[in-house]
């Protein structure tokens, strides 16, 4: 079976949606031996770098032409992008998927077609009204199958790094300039604290064995979204062993509380977030180790490509001649 998986952004910008998208191709090429090709802005030629908004819109439309060129079995959007170009392909009698890994009401550079609710358009189009043959969420989304998020924990446990007992270390990773990741929420947050002992690390555009180390290095990781799906960063940090704070989106608060891993706070709230840095501080509990525990037991890349694959190869079946 040929798929092609299309995301709007590559190296070097990475998050959540590129590494499930990389880690299941890889899993699907070998282990189930599809073909799997990444559409993605620095993986094509031409290659866009994606340094506005406006690159984005180009390569969007980028994709319209491919969408019409291209001859795989299956067309697999992973962002609202290229999602809402999909349809195209139905008139061609292919068949299309989609995967959510969060919902973002809001174009990130925007600007005018957020203030005329663009964003929101987009959305319900994608959600609601495209007629996709496969819908997967990574998060619990009405409608939708959970194919939920994995983690290497071996890559994890291979990576040592000291503490410093004289700080107490906040870690985030993620997009800075978004701003549905809320960080001017966590900012806001630990200056409320005001403890000289209390070290804020914002990571952006790190990778492999330098982010394990950042990981775990800190002593606390805090998640201040607005919106969210499962992000893979929780899964990330309670593979470090770290307790977590996060804010009540997506599914982070089943999994923190599930997991028994750290504290949930209302999202866009400073206030709420500092108090719960403050109960860390005091007292760390077990959360780490829960957390760890947890995610090594129910949390795998071979779990969420199983996912796929059984989709996968019921549509397979339906395209072949009986």
């Amino acid at each position: 079976m040929k798929i092609c998986m299309l995301t709007d952004a590559w190296l070097p910008v990475w998050g959540g949606g590129q590494e499930h998208v990389k880690q299941v191709a890889k899993i699907l090429k070998e282990k189930y031996e599809y073909q799997v090709d990444i559409i993605a802005p620095t993986l094509i030629n031409p290659k866009f770098k994606f340094s506005n908004f406006f690159h984005r819109v180009w390569f969007a439309f980028w994709v319209l032409r491919f969408l019409f060129t291209s001859d795989y079995d299956i067309y697999h959007s992973h962002n609202f992008s290229t999602s809402a170009f999909l349809p195209i392909v139905k008139l061609r009698d292919k068949k299309t998927a989609v995967t959510v890994h969060g919902l973002g009401k809001k174009m990130v550079g925007g600007g005018l077609l957020d203030s005329l609710g663009i964003g929101r358009l987009w959305l319900w189009l994608v959600l609601r009204v495209w007629p996709f043959d496969y819908r997967f969420s990574a998060g619990n989304l009405d409608g939708y199958l959970t194919v939920s998020n994995g983690i290497n924990i071996k890559e994890f446990d291979a990576v040592k790094a000291k503490k410093d007992p004289a700080k107490f270390r906040i870690f985030w990773i993620g997009r800075k300039y978004d701003p549905v990741k809320g960080v001017r929420f966590l900012e806001e947050a630990v200056k409320k604290i005001d403890n000289p002992k209390v070290e804020l690390d914002l990571a952006d555009g790190i990778y492999g064995r330098e982010k394990i180390q950042r990981f775990k290095q800190a002593d606390l990781f805090v998640l201040p979204s607005l919106s969210e799906g499962l992000p893979i960063v929780l899964l990330e940090a309670m593979a470090s062993k770290l307790p977590i704070v996060a804010t009540d989106v997506g599914d982070c608060k089943k999994l923190i509380e599930t997991a028994k891993c750290g504290l949930i706070v209302a999202p866009g709230n400073a206030v709420q977030l500092a108090d719960a840095i403050r109960v860390i501080i005091k007292d760390k509990k077990n959360y780490g180790e829960n957390g760890y525990e947890f995610v090594k037991k129910n949390y795998s890349w071979d779990k969420v490509a199983a996912v796929y694959y059984s989709s996968y190869s019921h549509a397979y079946s339906k395209l072949q001649p009986q």
